[in-house]
């Protein structure tokens, strides 16, 4: 099938052997890629692929091949982006009050 894969990590071991793969989720794709470890699986670096999260294709990297269900770097949540999330809201807030004359 010609398309762009969702991968999820799946252990496809027996008998207590560990044989991890990336396997596409999408429906009546039975394509798989074997991996060296749970985490390393270089064949896939740099292929594109669609995010678990939001849907939208990215290329695969190192990071995003971490996750069980690999997610594009736009929707990894960062410490520093929920920080500055809150900074903003706060400032947002101040501004409102200043602007409407009370306070607090």
């Amino acid at each position: 099938m010609n398309h762009t894969h969702r991968y999820s990590r799946i252990n496809i071991g027996r008998n207590g052997k560990e044989y991890w793969v990336m396997r596409c989720n999408l429906p009546g794709c039975n394509s798989y890629t074997p991996g060296n470890s749970k985490l390393s699986f270089p064949m896939l670096k740099g292929q594109i692929a669609i995010c678990n999260k939001c849907g939208e294709k990215f290329e695969l990297n190192k990071r995003a091949l971490r996750f069980a269900n690999p997610i594009c770097d736009d929707c990894v949540v960062h410490k520093e982006d929920a920080k500055m999330k809150s900074a903003d809201e706060f400032f947002d807030s101040l501004l409102k009050e200043v602007k409407s004359g009370t306070n607090s």
